[in-house]
């Protein structure tokens, strides 16, 4: 997947670069992209914590937090909605920002890249594999989850 990222982000760039900034289809494109990325992040999004809250899993696991020696004690059912609300947060903090730069400073490139990798970090959250494409949860997709990098776009 890292291959991939990397060649769709170099074809990004590489399109957004030649054209022109007041090009009609790139701005549809912007605009197709942008709406797809925050419509699709927030119904999954939301209809993943439907399928949580309807599943009721009550098994406990144990959080431990790094900055202190402390371990939470806590059900599946609240860490899957914990994990699920900090994501919806995201999402909206991205929306805003890529908001912010095409509509205020109509910057191409960071909008047409951040809404597709959006897209494709939908399909790659472990909640997503877990409930939706019904992984087990074991491995990568153990709980807790790995917090994902500052620059993990290209994992």
């Amino acid at each position: 997947m890292r291959i991939s990222k990397l060649i769709f982000t170099a074809a990004v760039l590489a399109v957004t670069g030649f054209s022109e900034r007041d090009d009609w289809r790139l701005a549809i494109l912007e605009r197709v992209l942008f709406t797809l990325y925050m419509f699709c992040s927030l119904v999954v999004n939301y209809w993943l914590q439907r399928v949580v809250e309807k599943k009721r899993d009550a098994s406990v696991i144990i959080i431990s937090n790094p900055s202190s020696t402390e371990e939470v004690r806590t059900t599946v059912e609240e860490y899957d909605l914990s994990v699920l609300f900090r994501s919806r947060i995201v999402s909206i903090a991205n929306g805003i920002l890529i908001f912010f730069l095409l509509f205020k400073l109509h910057i191409h490139a960071p909008v047409v890249l951040l809404s597709s990798l959006g897209l494709f970090a939908i399909f790659q959250d472990p909640l997503f594999q877990i409930h939706v494409l019904g992984r087990p949860a074991e491995g990568s997709l153990a709980r807790p989850f790995k917090r994902g990098q500052l620059f993990s776009l290209f994992d």
